[in-house]
């Protein structure tokens, strides 16, 4: 969605993407950030929501992924720099969170809750 202004663009919305997000969490998010929010189970669906949306921010659950190292290498080459990323993961390897973060992928260690959003 965009107003324009003669020559100038605006951005008047700002379009996240859930991927294997609980419904309840989704439901969290929304009411924390009342954006448009698109769901998506699996990261070939989002892959496919990627190259046809204009996507601000990612939250990705690592539970829906059977190997979440490759979808979130799959994901960033989808996306441009400038999209934020969110990894909630359900381990405690914190060298890996350590490597995404240099990616500049905030990890969020699971469980979450709406109030970590």
């Amino acid at each position: 969605m965009y107003q324009t202004n003669e020559s100038v663009v605006f951005k008047v919305a700002h379009t996240v993407l859930a991927i294997g997000l609980r419904p309840t969490l989704t439901k969290e998010l929304h009411r924390a950030h009342p954006h448009e929010i698109i769901a998506t189970d699996h990261c070939n669906d989002a892959i496919n929501t990627l190259l046809s949306e204009e996507i601000e921010t990612i939250f990705f659950d690592s539970a829906a992924s059977r190997d979440f190292e490759a979808d979130v290498s799959a994901l960033l080459s989808a996306t441009p720099v400038t999209t934020r990323f969110v990894l909630i993961t359900h381990t405690t390897n914190l060298g890996a969170n350590q490597t995404f973060a240099g990616l500049g992928i905030t990890t969020l260690t699971g469980p979450v809750k709406g109030l970590d959003l």
